[in-house]
């Protein structure tokens, strides 16, 4: 009888491993591997990491790996990252700090991690494409409720408010009205105490992108009821409201274009191009009165230069960057060393708060200047342009992407953080190595 037992055992494990080899094979595996990680790189960076892995192996034990292996290597696009990547690899053993060169290649893993999974093979199916997009989008809405819930519980526990609800961050400002708190940035609604998981500046990408997807006929669902459209509108402006409170600089600067991209697209009804016509007027109205308009109106108001550069921490760094590059224009500083330079100049600039927090450079493009130098520089720029003359980018997602992508990396060092560089390189890879399948179903 245990005989019996023992075999049924066994044949019922070597039929769910048969199952799962198959399912690894034949690459449905490694898909909802994809739709795994777009889902969870709005939410925590360990769970991200954790399914980028995973979703590696399933890559690996897919069929025709000697196929998809040298395919990869005749795609231009996977070439270009791979010299960028390889790159880094050589300014490594430049560096003085390894163990801080070593952090940043670990960090730019994604740079070549997905460019492999993306480019390698034949290009995924549209389904694919569209649960990998929508997953992405689910992700975003369940990182929003994590700041919500997270912003109530710290109003509740107040310090300032003697154990009542009150959403203000400073006890001079607790008898202030709710809307007043948010509009200057003074609530657990706003930028980085809001921000569960991530930079606010991040977040705010990561929200109007994900409010493009939900506007695209080609990666959204197609609702024909009324019931199904009122539900992509609420998400998009529940998307829109949450880029809004974040109040990132650079992200408000994304929130405009995505608006007016949606107000010219010839596509588009009358209706909405009314609706986000009105969305630009009220967050223009909703910004005279923010934190974020006083904070920049201060600052046109600024004559001269030097106090500009007083007045804007960014501005003085930016410059200082930029004097680096021209002594050290062909392979940088390093990975490992770059940081550490650019300290040191903070130091005999007296630029105090950028040397105590160590700020990096907040512009990509001269991060990798300063890092990489200009043959740094330069491959970062045939990279984000490359599309446009590798296929027709008429009504592509490319180009909305790239507009982004390079307002954020104006104003923020993307590449040096996970949640910058795994959002980039993803979406880079997934916009192109799909292109033509997603504008002519979109079409």
């Amino acid at each position: 009888m245990n005989c019996i037992r023992i075999h049924l055992i066994v044949s019922v494990i070597i039929l769910n491993m048969r199952r799962i080899v198959e399912f690894i094979r034949s690459g449905y595996g490694f898909n909802w591997g994809l739709v795994a990680v777009a889902l969870c790189l709005p939410l925590y960076r360990g769970l991200s990491t954790y399914l980028i892995g995973i979703t590696a192996v399933f890559w690996l034990f897919k069929d025709d790996f000697g196929y998809r292996f040298i395919s990869a290597f005749k795609n231009r696009y996977f070439l270009l990252f791979l010299c960028f990547y390889i790159l880094h690899i050589f300014s490594y053993f430049l560096s003085i700090d390894k163990i801080v060169a070593g952090i940043d290649l670990e960090t730019k893993l994604s740079l070549i991690v997905f460019p492999f999974l993306f480019f390698s093979g034949e290009a995924l199916d549209m389904d694919v494409y569209k649960k990998i997009a929508r997953a992405f989008v689910f992700g975003c809405l369940i990182a929003i409720v994590f700041c919500v819930v997270f912003a109530f519980k710290n109003s509740f526990n107040n310090p300032y408010a003697d154990g009542k609800f009150n959403i203000s961050i400073f006890y001079d400002t607790v008898n202030l009205p709710w809307w007043k708190l948010i509009l200057n940035s003074y609530s657990y609604f706003n930028y980085v105490v809001y921000s569960y998981f991530m930079h606010p500046s991040y977040f705010a990408l990561y929200l109007t992108f994900a409010a493009f997807i939900v506007s695209s006929s080609s990666l959204w669902y197609s609702f024909e009821s009324v019931r199904g459209k009122i539900f992509s509108k609420l998400i998009v402006a529940v998307l829109i409201l949450n880029i809004f409170i974040l109040q990132s600089r650079a992200g408000l600067i994304a929130l405009f274009i995505y608006l007016i991209w949606i107000m010219i697209g010839s596509t588009l009804r009358k209706t909405q191009i009314i609706m986000a016509l009105s969305g630009l007027i009220l967050i223009f109205v909703l910004l005279l009165f923010s934190g974020r308009f006083e904070l920049i109106s201060s600052k046109i108001n600024v004559l001269s230069r030097h106090q500009i550069k007083e007045s804007n921490i960014r501005v003085s760094i930016w410059q200082e960057a930029i004097d680096l590059i021209q002594k050290k224009p062909i392979f940088g500083y390093s990975i490992g060393d770059a940081r550490e330079t650019m300290v040191d100049v903070y130091k005999v600039k007296g630029i105090e708060e950028a040397m105590k927090e160590h700020l990096n450079v907040h512009n990509d493009f001269l991060e990798i200047g300063v890092k990489l130098g200009l043959v740094g520089l330069l491959i970062l720029l045939l990279i984000l342009v490359y599309p446009f003359f590798a296929v027709s980018t008429r009504d592509s997602i490319y180009l909305f992407f790239f507009l982004i992508i390079g307002i954020h990396f104006l104003f923020e060092s993307m590449l040096e953080r996970f949640a910058g560089v795994s959002f980039f390189a993803f979406f880079y890879c997934f916009i192109n190595s799909g292109m033509k399948i997603i504008t002519r179903k979109g079409s």
